[in-house]
């Protein structure tokens, strides 16, 4: 029951808000493009760190398992796409059951997180109604304690990879990360600026 609880509270929560510093990254006279500062672009061939690469994994799963849910619903069959990605990435169905534990405790951690994260930044734009400063007044900089959530967000992550080597064993896990790994880079994009 707990896990159905979740997945539903997942669902309506896979986008993660980004909780540092928005920095532009376009040379002058290019279009803006903004990216929080610190964040690494995802591109082509390249593996993004470990917290970013299982962030998006297990909000991936979430989603898959979100959907086989509506599946299950209608009446029709969502256990393949809830083993989708296990398959995926080596894994067999008590690994899986594995994953998914991992992966669905993390992302409530995350979430709470996220919560706090929001409730931060919404007291610090109701410090400027409408987001008008005053003339003269600098633009205000992101409350502080918002980079201490981001590591904190990002080491749930790292522990979550933790505790996957250590119930999967190293070599179930080596090739488990270096599977998830490569379906990531995969499927990352460039975005032209």
């Amino acid at each position: 029951m707990r896990c159905k609880a979740l997945l539903v509270v997942l669902s309506f929560a896979f986008s993660a808000i980004s909780i540092r510093t928005a920095t532009s990254t376009a040379p002058a006279g290019q279009v803006n493009t903004v990216r929080p500062s610190g964040a690494r672009a995802i591109l082509p061939g390249k593996t993004p760190p470990d917290h970013a690469a299982y962030d998006l994994f297990f909000r991936q799963l979430a989603r898959l398992h979100h959907k086989a849910a509506l599946l299950d619903q209608q009446g029709k069959d969502g256990m393949t796409l809830r083993s989708m990605l296990a398959q995926r990435v080596g894994l067999d169905p008590p690994q899986a059951q594995i994953l998914e534990e991992v992966a669905f405790s993390s992302l409530e951690q995350a979430m709470a997180l996220d919560q706090r994260a929001r409730e931060i930044i919404r007291q610090a734009h109701a410090k400027h109604p409408e987001g008008k400063l005053n003339p003269g007044e600098p633009i205000p900089l992101a409350p502080p304690e918002l980079r201490s959530m981001q590591i904190e967000r990002d080491n749930i992550f790292l522990r979550a990879r933790d505790r996957l080597r250590a119930e999967l064993g190293d070599w179930n896990f080596e090739t488990f990360d270096r599977l998830l790994k490569e379906s990531l880079v995969q499927k990352a994009v460039t975005i032209a600026p």
